[in-house]
């Protein structure tokens, strides 16, 4: 694979996580203006106002995933296989597998910094 193909996939993967974050960003924003035209109590708007976006968690597995397979892929470069062969993908796996063992060992970590941040506010 050349560096310009990598560039091309690198930006189309930017390009889609960017969609996704102001489509999520958006239809936040549009579910709060619906509970508070619904009446909802101040406490809970505010409380969702408040609240940390997915709590930055669901970002932290996918960067450590995305990251991983990055590593995988860069690592099959340079080594004798095509993209093909079932060791290359077995590489990829297994870094991904990694990644998310990484992060289930990190989450309650993770959770309980959180928790003690939105408490404080």
């Amino acid at each position: 694979m050349s560096a310009g193909s990598i560039a091309i996939v690198l930006l189309f993967f930017i390009f889609v996580w960017g969609v996704v974050s102001v489509i999520r960003t958006a239809q936040d924003h549009h579910t709060i203006r619906q509970l508070a035209e619904s009446g909802a109590p101040e406490e809970v708007i505010r409380a969702l106002r408040t609240l940390p976006s997915d709590l930055h968690l669901s970002s932290l597995r996918t960067g450590l995933v995305a990251t991983a397979a990055g590593a995988a892929l860069l690592l099959i470069q340079f080594l004798p296989l095509d993209h093909g062969d079932p060791a290359a993908w077995g590489i990829v796996l297994l870094a991904i597998g990694a990644a998310l063992l990484g992060y289930a060992r990190m989450l309650p970590q993770q959770l309980r910094r959180v928790t003690r941040e939105f408490d404080d506010t």
